[in-house]
């Protein structure tokens, strides 16, 4: 089944196993969790009996899973509401992550995609948990996503193709997104695309402030910045933000 879903890779995440202890892991997932929980109740919480704030989940439009440093947002159908509900989810996902907790990179695609997901508990307390997911855009997804050279996600040709059968794919990904020369690697060249504006309004001074905590997310939880791919990934990302301040 093609539907329109969202594919992000966490950068660093191998490194950042490997040189934290276990209580520092369990704090970012758990960070991770909450932000993807929040975008997708539109930032909306509700208090619980104990009193603590969570997400409020009651209106959820978009599916989300969460394996390993695989992040998935998918739709249930393939109308114009429900992409714009995936861009507005994705969008906030992506860009409050990359400024304040754990950078990434992704794609939006339409294509095949499908997961099956019936979880079972035993008697004894034994949990089979099944979400194999499968489908040619996955695979996609996951090749135009690892081709990237920065954090950032990209709106794949095929998104485009489809909103234009029904509407002006322009003016639904405007308020999202800007077309933009990504940085890949050298077997993945591609023309402009749209990608996701990483901020509001940037001015000099609003730039420096992203700038310096796109920097501190990339060296954050003893992740090194010496080798030189990361710090490609890191010059291109700061690049691009350049770029949002030049267009304003």
């Amino acid at each position: 089944m093609k539907r329109f879903f969202a594919y992000f890779d966490l950068l660093g995440y191998k490194e950042f196993i490997l040189k934290n202890d276990f209580d520092t892991q369990l704090m970012q997932i758990k960070n991770l969790l909450r932000d993807s929980e929040l975008s997708l109740s539109d930032w909306k919480t509700k208090r619980i009996k104990n009193g603590n704030t969570v997400a409020d989940i009651d209106n959820w439009k978009i599916n989300c899973v969460n394996i390993s440093d695989t992040i998935i947002f998918w739709t249930n159908n393939n109308d114009i509401e429900s992409f714009i509900n995936l861009l507005k989810v994705s969008h906030s996902f992506c860009t409050i992550n990359i400024i304040n907790n754990f950078l990434m990179r992704g794609t939006i695609i339409y294509d095949e995609f499908y997961i099956i997901n019936p979880s079972q508990i035993s008697n004894k307390d034994i949990v089979f948990i099944a979400n194999p997911m499968f489908g040619k855009g996955l695979v996609k997804a996951y090749i135009k996503t690892n081709c990237q050279k920065w954090a950032g996600c990209v709106i794949d040709d095929s998104v485009i193709e489809e909103i234009n059968k029904i509407t002006n794919a322009h003016e639904i990904l405007n308020e999202f997104a800007i077309k933009y020369k990504v940085p890949y690697k050298e077997n993945c060249n591609s023309p402009n695309e749209y990608v996701f504006r990483l901020y509001g309004p940037l001015n000099e001074e609003t730039f420096m402030n992203v700038k310096e905590g796109i920097e501190r997310n990339f060296s954050s939880f003893k992740k090194s910045t010496d080798k030189k791919d990361v710090k490609e990934k890191m010059k291109n990302t700061i690049e691009f933000l350049r770029f949002l301040i030049e267009v304003n």
